[in-house]
């Protein structure tokens, strides 16, 4: 709430205004939470020597309590919001350090949960805010049998780190078709590879924390919505990629250009929209490292093509269907550089880098960047507030 004043002086006096207004501060839930470096919503194929890693993260654990108290109905966790077809989990930890924003956890079930918001509690440096997405839980249910509901009811719960998989896609597709190099991507002693059962059409939220029309509808307000690729008007040019770290391009293929590659300290974020169009969908590092994240919209397949690297997070939306099988092939295709780790071969065959990495640095540099640029301020006028003060 904020008082406005403003002053205007004459010969004979000087005359005060006054007017209130509350400002509310919108979208601040928004941010950028990929658990993984691969994550598709249908099957995923490895068509070469081009393995995705995932990153390996100390031992440890986290104990977790509700930050939220209430009434609240039986058998529903009081910590449980319900939010564009996730659960996710309001609650408070005094683990330190505390958990970061991408980072994956599990329970003893083996269920995971991503973390999406990391903040610290108000007068209290011992205890953090921390918001929990469920990765294996129907947000249709909302009854003590979730694993989460059933654990926060019965007492502070502990979640395990996990070391960040490689590559996640909906339970019932294929995570990946091995290749030579690729064959031990899966094996939890590496990195391993998670399942999730959320709805597919959720998984925008997941990644954002907000819905793709907010999203959109931001980036179209900034002035960072292009509809093609080009010279004209509203069209896309790498060139944009110096002034703007999150963009909305709708395009059927991309070329990823130079300018938009990035760095480990200035990352971007690209949506890559071809929503509208029922053709397969190329996405193209030719050479180089792109840092940051690539969230692909298609109606078919898509390809990761080249023979650059991507460090941070790619995401493939090939469909919204429950079931994989009606989701499009996500293809990883090409060789990686030595940016990220490397790798063993299976059959035989040498250890090879990785071309998609995760790395959470990078991820908690793409997370501060979305928040900052999908939140804004709203200004209201506070009726009745208006006054005029004598001086």
């Amino acid at each position: 709430m904020l008082r406005l004043l403003a002053s205007g002086t004459t010969t004979a006096a000087t005359r005060v205004i006054s007017q209130d207004v509350k400002v509310t501060l919108i979208g601040g839930s928004a941010g950028a939470f990929p658990p993984t470096a691969l994550i598709a919503t249908g099957n995923i194929k490895d068509a070469g020597a081009a393995p995705v890693a995932g990153e390996k993260v100390p031992a440890g654990s986290h104990v977790f309590t509700c930050a939220l108290t209430g009434t609240v109905p039986a058998g529903v966790s009081p910590c449980q919001v319900k939010a564009g077809g996730l659960n996710t989990y309001n609650v408070q930890t005094t683990s330190n350090p505390p958990p970061v924003a991408g980072q994956s956890l599990k329970d003893a079930a083996g269920n995971y949960y991503t973390v999406q918001k990391v903040t610290p509690v108000a007068g209290d440096p011992t205890r953090w805010n921390v918001s929990l997405a469920a990765m294996n839980e129907n947000p249709t249910t909302t009854t003590v049998t979730q694993p989460m509901n059933t654990a926060l009811l019965a007492g502070p719960v502990t979640l395990s780190n996990a070391n960040t998989g490689a590559m996640a896609a909906p339970t019932g597709s294929t995570l990946t078709t091995n290749s030579n190099n690729t064959g031990t991507v899966c094996d939890p002693a590496v990195y391993g590879c998670s399942t999730y059962s959320f709805p597919p059409s959720a998984l925008f939220q997941l990644i954002f924390g907000v819905p793709k029309t907010e999203f959109s509808g931001r980036m179209q307000e900034q002035g960072s919505y292009f509809t093609g690729i080009g010279t004209q008007a509203g069209q896309f040019s790498g060139a944009a990629c110096t002034t703007r770290s999150v963009m909305w391009l709708k395009v059927t293929d991309l070329d990823v250009p130079q300018d938009c590659m990035g760095s480990p300290t200035s990352p971007k974020v690209l949506i890559v929209d071809a929503s509208e169009s029922s053709s397969q969908v190329q996405v193209k590092v030719n050479n180089g490292v792109f840092y940051g994240l690539i969230y692909i919209i298609s109606n078919d397949k898509v390809t990761l093509a080249g023979n650059g690297t991507y460090v941070g997070s790619v995401v493939s939306e090939t469909g919204i269907e429950t079931d994989p099988s009606n989701n499009d092939l996500s293809t990883v295709t090409g060789n990686g550089s030595s940016v990220c780790p490397a790798l063993p071969g299976s059959n035989g065959n040498n250890t090879k880098a990785a071309k998609i990495c995760y790395n959470r640095d990078v991820v908690a540099r793409i997370n501060t960047d979305v928040a900052l640029q999908l939140s804004h301020y709203a200004v209201t006028r506070l009726p009745n507030s208006w006054q005029e003060h004598s001086r």
